[in-house]
């Protein structure tokens, strides 16, 4: 699969809710919580990428493991299990990165998820909506439309991922540390766009929803306003992913361009940098 079929289908993954809002009526909220768990998807996929890829050509160098008697530890860390017959062995090592960047990763998301659709982002400071309010949303995947649209939105991830990845068979060519590195910077900046697009929210309701009544009838007022909130949503969201699968095919890449920030470092580069300190 190129980079056009992978951006075409991801482009139609992120349709899917602005697909909701006109023909079914999703309100804003249901529409946050299906991005939301298309980030949760590409989270946890790089999550297993970074289980499946190499462990750092120096991850147990420098450690004398007998001598303070964790030689069982390093035993158990130090190898390669086969979980499933058809898929590949998974490099315990690699828990080490792994875990702990998955963590934080979701911690973020959960901020971020909360904050867009029942947080203080999203109503008044005043609403007093809390954590639980966000968790409550997911009884909307009771919903036939909702949940169909998820799992074709995660599918669709997930498609174009193992496609690129595991297919290919390009998983042998990263370390769990250069797939880690693309999940953060990943949730990093999925999380800082929603700041801008809340406040250009806010502003462009209080012109188009506020003073555009008095000048223009209500019918055209409507229509700009579906337009000035999807389209630069829509185009943000969409710049964040071309980045991120023109970032990935190109490790190494460090010319200061916003894609170069999804380039992963081989650990050529890391030890040539190390070197040179």
């Amino acid at each position: 699969m190129n980079f056009k079929q992978s951006y075409t289908l991801i482009g139609i993954a992120n349709a899917l809710p602005i697909l909701g809002y006109y023909r079914f009526g999703f309100r804003p909220n249901i529409i946050g919580l299906l991005y939301w768990v298309d980030a949760v998807s590409i989270v946890f996929l790089y999550s297993f990428l970074g289980l499946f890829a190499n462990p750092e050509p120096d991850s147990g160098k420098g450690e004398d493991s007998n001598s303070d008697g964790r030689a069982w530890l390093t035993y158990f860390l130090d190898r390669e299990v086969k979980v499933v017959p058809f898929a590949p062995p998974v490099n315990v090592t690699n828990f080490r990165s792994v875990f702990p960047a998955t963590v934080l990763g979701m911690l973020w998301l959960l901020a971020a998820g909360y904050g867009v659709t029942v947080g203080n982002l999203g109503k008044t400071p005043t609403s007093g909506a809390t954590v639980t309010d966000f968790f409550r949303l997911f009884s909307n995947f009771g919903r036939t439309t909702v949940l169909v649209m998820a799992l074709v939105m995660v599918s669709i991830q997930f498609t174009v991922f193992y496609s690129y990845y595991f297919h290919s068979g390009r998983y042998r060519q990263m370390t769990g540390t250069m797939a880690m590195e693309i999940q953060a910077v990943y949730w990093v900046w999925f999380t800082m766009l929603t700041i801008p697009l809340t406040v250009y929210f806010f502003v462009a309701a209080l012109l188009v929803l506020g003073l555009m009544p008095i000048f223009v009838p209500g019918t055209i007022t409507l229509a700009i306003w579906h337009a000035a909130l999807i389209g630069p949503f829509f185009g943000t969201k969409m710049l964040l992913e071309s980045s991120r699968l023109i970032g990935e095919r190109q490790p190494g890449r460090d010319d200061g361009f916003f894609i170069s920030r999804f380039s992963p470092t081989p650990p050529s580069q890391v030890s040539e940098s190390n070197s040179n300190e």
